[in-house]
């Protein structure tokens, strides 16, 4: 009866999908500012620091391109 209860938990922690990591938010900035909002609602989760990771990089990289973009 246990082994039984031990392998249902086993297959029910398996099909939670892995997080989204902060290269995947960089290439959906749309997906990234959604899931900044429902972070900001009260959600907690490994999501919310990789997309707040990604916008940052996403403004920084946007900052060095029109830096460069000066001396051209």
């Amino acid at each position: 009866m246990i082994r039984g209860l031990i392998s249902v938990a086993l297959l029910l922690a398996a099909c939670d999908p892995a997080p989204r990591d902060v290269t995947w938010f960089e290439a959906h900035p749309d997906d990234a500012k959604k899931t900044l909002a429902q972070c900001a609602e009260g959600a907690r989760n490994a999501e919310c620091e990789n997309a707040r990771s990604a916008l940052n990089r996403l403004k920084a990289n946007a900052r060095k391109e029109r830096y460069r973009q000066g001396f051209e």
